[in-house]
């Protein structure tokens, strides 16, 4: 299906589309690109990549799709410094979890030479690098695309492939839209679990139970990882933190009032939302 596979950054993501990738038999060759040698070394050991690099300026020329995986505020300079070393007609795609800055700074960047298409699969967890790698990590997955008026029709035929390829199941929508709806899903959800672990205090740990595991999973993610995607982002997390807070004050209100039946409602409403989604 693909000649060359570059990968750039070998963590969760990258590692686990290079196992995918290989177990699926989709290319001839994955080349693994990043900056710190004991994690191409792990992901080269596990099977994820054929070749490991530290620098791409020789190899990039024998890449037929290069997917980013770094951090997404490293995404934009990424794909420009790589774009020009790609043989002609390479695309280039991402993992990355905010879509509308980085786009913009690309497409100003490279204009016409612009041959990248916004990924973002929805199949991360709290754990990282590595070793924390699944082959089966994109099985029956979301994965959002992010084409604009300036992609190129064969560019998201590629990607759509790839994507396709590795199990997942594809939406697309523009990058405005993906950034809003990725707020509330994801971003949100960080933000209330760090921030419920923030008030949470040392001598009540050994009192936790399910429901504060349960809901603050992810507070255990990367913090590093975490700021650059609210700062990418920070405009529509803002307004639905805005929304988040107005919802908790209902709470405070009803049990400032000894509301019981707003209580009830509010609770009934989350529920509903809830069983919607499912497990």
């Amino acid at each position: 299906m693909f000649d060359s596979v570059g990968i750039v950054g070998v963590g969760l993501l990258g590692a686990s589309l290079g196992l995918s990738l290989k177990q699926r038999a989709l290319c001839e060759r994955v080349i693994g690109f990043g900056r710190r040698k004991e994690s191409l070394d792990i992901a080269q050991s596990m099977g994820a990549i054929d070749e490991a690099h530290l620098e791409w300026k020789d190899v990039l020329g024998s890449v037929d799709l290069l997917v980013v995986c770094v951090p997404v505020d490293k995404i934009a300079s990424t794909v420009v410094a790589a774009t020009p070393l790609l043989p002609p007609g390479a695309v280039v795609t991402d993992v990355g979890s905010t879509k509308s800055a980085l786009l913009a700074r690309i497409e100003k960047e490279l204009g016409a030479e612009t041959r990248f298409v916004g990924s973002h699969p929805l199949a991360g967890s709290e754990k990282s690098g590595p070793g924390a790698a699944q082959a089966d990590l994109f099985d029956e997955r979301v994965c959002v695309m992010t084409p604009t008026d300036r992609t190129p029709d064969d560019v998201l035929a590629t990607v759509r492939t790839l994507w396709e390829a590795v199990g997942m199941r594809l939406h697309a929508m523009s990058p405005q839209r993906h950034d809003e709806i990725l707020a509330r899903t994801s971003h949100l959800p960080h933000v209330a679990a760090a921030a419920l672990m923030g008030v949470v205090e040392d001598g009540d740990l050994p009192f936790a139970a399910g429901g504060l595991r349960d809901t603050t999973r992810i507070a255990a993610s990367a913090p590093e990882l975490w700021r650059a995607i609210l700062m990418e982002n920070a405009d529509a997390v803002d307004s639905v933190l805005a929304d988040y807070v107005g919802r908790l004050n209902e709470f405070r209100v009803a049990l400032s009032r000894g509301d019981a039946a707003t209580l009830e409602r509010l609770y009934r409403d989350g529920k509903r939302r809830r069983d919607t989604l499912g497990h």
